[in-house]
């Protein structure tokens, strides 16, 4: 039907119109790597442009959508493109227009070739220099793809560079963007720059510069946030500035992706090394398993799939691992969402929640940035809502929460000087009023996902004058430097979707606002058990205490049944720390707080 509106309106008169905005709503697809949704724009694009007559839009669009098909495995129909967006070309009778359309060209014909020949790359030295006079925004994928082209030829050196000078273009356009949400987007379509780049350091042998360039991929626009919010300088992405801070017993474990394989680099104060973990495939399958295992019904002691993930991504590190008690988890986007402290030892008997005190961090970064103020002071005050009300008709899917307010107030008895926001109270005007008043952040209520990033959202209670809800951009937006820890009980709080930067969820949006530590799950949470959680989180959390500490001593107890046996993570490992804790760096002298982490072990 839509297709059909669009030529109704092209043969209307409207043709330039229409494929001006089909062009346009294309390219953000392809941008998004929606290659199915592009290459069905583009085929219409493509009918009015034909139709037009118009060389230099119908070039383009047979450019574009050669890469939607290759894509998609439609090599034959990706090569016709552009064999016919060369006949268009050399219709075209401006110079100017001339030397775009060949640019694009040549990108195009050189990623479905695979060819490194003279030719190939003198076409690619062309668009790399129209590019760079015309149109710099567009350089980085020019030069990915000329670095491709010599890394096929042997010309490890020069692939380097280029890809090198395709990422800081893309971080010198990053730099001039003022809102963070926005800049959380800018490396939305680069993984392939950054990927090639890690591979080559990797395969030269330079774990330093594999690790520093991940860093300068992940999490930048949470960590400009984390700056801004909790009112301290974040540190630049330099690997030697990270260790100089790490405590001689604490270890950063970075998993990254290079060439559809995963490493996991292990960085401690006095060293840094890599390991091949294998193909992705087979690594994302495992955690599949696993992600079943924690949301189906099974055994509750059935600890397979937690025991399979473990010996593929944690094992192989046991050497470099030992004499850690703190250990920053940092995923790529393949291990996303996992549940680290279920992890399960084999061989030893030991989930991982056994052995370290964890932190979940989107970058390393990220992770001793929110250490070095994480922790809470004598100011343990807390913001307790219980969000019960909420507009069943725009969110008819959620059920009701009641047990969300017996939950608040049970929590509201273990904080004092706390201020309780219930059922109608929690609006959106008086949470946010609230927010930046309080160390301490407990909500009990739904969370709902959204379509794109920064539409994940607290349902709070509506009013008269406003929405029933707080989304993730609006809550990254604020500045916390006051609130250390936020625990939100919600189910899903930490779900995101395929990108690790930006308010993607309500936790990494408390993240961006400067909040140190958020204690959140990526699971469905059954009301029993997330009250449990909760009582048992805050009555262990008290002045001076490290939160991601007491989230591993209450998980810890939860593990084993009465007689020492494991159990299932489905059980007991829905809840994780995000962030940062205070044992991750130097200097954490309090002798209670580190009394308190020794009990974990």
């Amino acid at each position: 039907h839509r297709r059909r509106a669009l030529n109704e309106l092209s043969s209307a008169g409207n043709e330039t119109r229409v494929l001006i905005a089909l062009t346009t709503a294309a390219d953000d697809r392809l941008r998004r790597e929606q290659w199915q949704r592009a290459s069905a724009l583009l085929d219409i694009a493509a009918d009015i442009a034909r139709r037009m007559k118009h060389q230099e839009l119908a070039a383009y669009v047979l450019v574009k959508r050669s890469v939607a098909r290759l894509h998609l495995g439609r090599a034959g129909p990706a090569a016709e493109d552009l064999r016919e967006a060369r006949i268009w070309i050399g219709q075209l009778s401006q110079q100017s227009a001339r030397d775009r359309a060949d640019a694009e060209l040549a990108v195009a014909e050189s990623a479905q070739s695979r060819a490194n020949t003279p030719s190939a790359l003198a076409a690619l030295d062309h668009a790399v220099q129209y590019y760079e006079k015309a149109a710099p925004a567009y350089l980085p994928p020019v030069l990915l793809e000329r670095a491709r082209l010599r890394l096929r030829s042997g010309d490890v050196a020069d692939a380097q560079r280029d890809l090198l000078a395709g990422i800081s273009t893309l971080e010198q356009q990053r730099a001039t963007v003022a809102g963070l949400s926005q800049r959380a987007t800018m490396f939305a379509t680069s993984d392939a720059l950054f990927h090639e780049a890690i591979a080559v350091a990797i395969t030269s042998g330079n774990v330093k510069a594999a690790f520093e360039l991940s860093e300068r991929a992940r999490a930048r626009a949470i960590l400009d946030g984390l700056e801004l919010g909790s009112g301290q300088a974040a540190l630049p992405p330099s690997l030697e500035r990270i260790q100089r801070v790490l405590a001689s017993d604490a270890a950063i474990v970075s998993y990254v992706a290079s060439n559809d394989r995963v490493s996991a680099i292990v960085v401690r104060r006095n060293a840094l090394v890599a390991f091949d973990l294998g193909p992705e495939s087979p690594i994302r399958k495992l955690v599949t398993k696993f992600d079943r295992s924690t949301t189906s019904a099974g055994s509750e002691r059935d600890v397979t799939a937690a025991s399979d993930l473990f010996d593929s991504i944690v094992d192989p590190l046991r050497d470099a691992l030992v004499g850690v008690r703190t250990v920053a988890w940092v995923p790529n986007n393949a291990l996303r969402g996992t549940a680290f402290l279920g992890l399960y030892d084999r061989r030893r008997d030991r989930f991982i929640v056994e052995d370290y005190v964890s932190v979940e961090a989107p970058s390393a970064m990220v992770a001793v940035t929110a250490s070095l103020h994480a922790g809470i002071s004598n100011d343990a005050r807390a913001l307790i809502i219980a969000a019960t009300s909420f507009d069943q008709q725009k969110f008819s899917e959620l059920e009701s929460i009641p047990a969300a307010a017996g939950e608040a107030q049970s929590v509201a008895r273990l904080r004092d000087s706390s201020e309780l926001l219930i059922g109608r109270n929690a609006s959106r005007k008086n949470v946010l009023r609230d927010l930046s008043r309080y160390p301490i952040l407990h909500f009990a209520g739904h969370v709902i996902r959204g379509r794109t990033p920064g539409e994940a959202a607290l349902i709070v209670a509506p009013t008269t004058t406003e929405p029933g809800f707080l989304n993730a951009r609006t809550i990254a937006e604020l500045r916390l430097p006051k609130m250390r820890l936020a625990v939100l009980t919600a189910c899903r709080s930490t779900t995101a979707g395929g990108r690790a930067d930006g308010p993607e969820s309500v936790a990494a949006a408390f993240l961006m606002a400067g909040v140190p530590t958020i204690v959140a799950t990526p699971w469905p949470a059954e009301d029993q058990a997330s009250s449990a959680f909760a009582e048992r989180f805050h009555q262990a959390l008290t002045d001076q205490t490290d939160p991601a500490t007491e989230v591993c001593n209450v998980l810890r107890r939860q593990s084993r049944d009465h007689l020492n046996r494991a159990l299932s993570p489905s059980i007991w490992a829905g809840f994780r720390a995000i962030g940062g804790t205070v044992f991750l760096v130097k200097n954490t002298s309090d002798a209670l707080m580190r009394t308190r982490r020794r009990n974990v072990l």
